[in-house]
């Protein structure tokens, strides 16, 4: 790693530990959505309905009107997908009776813009509310939003555009709540989005997006996910808006599932509607509900790792009776060419690989994750995931 990336981890690190100068957030007005991403990072295809009360976000408001003396940076009225709430237009006003000054963005994936009515258009006009689509590759015209939005003097800009690529913000590893307090820090000090998106639900406020929203992974896939009273900040136990700000800039224990690098080297894929896959939000760790799925699935498995993680790996699955086509390296020691019979292919060697398969990342250090990602995401794979060995 040359040494202007490491200053550079360093300084966002460290600088993860300050707290915010001033209050932003998100809000999650609908937890649905009607367009349902891969790995979606709230959660929403995995959501069947869910509406914010207006009256308790009102509530909310007015408590943190009141800590803040009626002063934010940003709202972010979002989802899923805000647009379908029927008081849509009341979640405006109260956000900016509450915060007479600051941005505050309706970000949609803009698919209902050309539906809504004039109500809605001299709302966002009237309350000085900006529209930001989020610009998904699929057929519909962005720009006739921006001519709705200026007919009636709305500022329209995108809040993420022009790439076809998404990435893995996640995943999480249940199984690894008994290493909280020493992997929260590290994994806190490393994360994008730690006490950047900081998002408001039920009168609690958490650091990160995922922290808000993984109970539907829990709910939907029957899993064993310990969430935490402590992931959240109860907005009413706290005197002053310095303590909420200063309490946001401290790991959770939720930090501790989170398998963080660099979100431009992370897992990445093509954009595609989500098929409600556990693992576009899991890692593997080998777990019945793990080895359940490969059985029923039928995929080719490709492991990457020749080390002590990736022998582990596949001595595993060679218990549970999974075949494994290869094991994968960027490097070649010596004359060892195969792993409990499985053999040993440098990654630019392998060929091409099937749609239906599978590449299971069994390296534990995350600069090596940050190094291969990328490659192996641009390989063709049905998926890669990375592993955890707790055994």
């Amino acid at each position: 790693m040359e040494i202007c990336e490491v200053e550079k981890k360093l300084r966002n690190a460290i600088l993860k530990f300050q707290p915010n100068c001033g209050l932003g957030f998100l809000v999650p007005v609908v937890e649905h959505c009607n367009l349902n991403c891969r790995s979606c990072v709230h959660c929403a295809p995995l959501v069947k309905e869910k509406f914010m009360d207006i009256a308790e976000y009102e509530k909310d408001l007015a408590q943190l009107s009141e800590l803040f003396h009626g002063e934010m940076n940003y709202v972010l009225l979002m989802g899923g997908e805000p647009l379908p709430h029927p008081q849509i237009n009341e979640f405006m006003r109260v956000t900016r009776a509450a915060f007479p000054t600051g941005i505050i963005e309706i970000v949609t994936n803009g698919i209902l813009l050309p539906a809504m009515g004039e109500k809605f258009w001299r709302t966002c006009h009237s309350c000085n509310v900006i529209i930001s689509p989020t610009e998904y590759p699929i057929n519909f015209d962005y720009n006739y939003c921006s001519e709705i939005a200026s007919q009636f003097n709305v500022k329209y800009q995108f809040y993420f555009s022009g790439s076809k690529r998404m990435s893995k913000w996640y995943p999480l590893f249940p199984s690894a709540v008994g290493e909280a307090r020493r992997s929260a820090p590290e994994h806190y000090s490393r994360c994008s989005m730690a006490n950047q998106c900081v998002t408001l639900k039920e009168g609690k406020m958490y650091p990160c997006t995922p922290a808000a929203f993984a109970y539907h992974l829990k709910e939907y896939f029957k899993i064993d996910l310990a969430l935490s009273q402590r992931d959240g900040i109860d907005i009413y136990s706290v005197k002053t808006g310095d303590e909420l700000l200063e309490k946001l800039a401290r790991p959770i224990p939720f930090c501790s599932f989170c398998d963080i690098v660099d979100q431009d080297k992370a897992i990445s894929f093509e954009w595609e509607i989500s098929k409600r896959n556990p693992y576009e939000w899991l890692g593997f760790e080998f777990s019945e509900f793990d080895i359940q799925y490969l059985k029923d699935n039928n995929l080719t498995i490709y492991i990457f790792g020749a080390g002590e993680w990736g022998r582990k790996a596949v001595k595993k699955l060679r218990e549970a009776e999974i075949s494994v086509k290869a094991v994968l390296a960027t490097r070649l020691k010596g004359n060892r060419n195969e792993i409990e019979g499985v053999p040993i292919l440098h990654i630019h060697s392998c060929g091409d690989v099937e749609k239906d398969s599978v590449c299971l990342v069994a390296i534990e250090k995350y600069e090596m994750k940050e190094e291969v990602y990328p490659v192996l995401s641009e390989m063709g794979f049905g998926d890669v995931i990375p592993v955890r060995i707790n055994f």
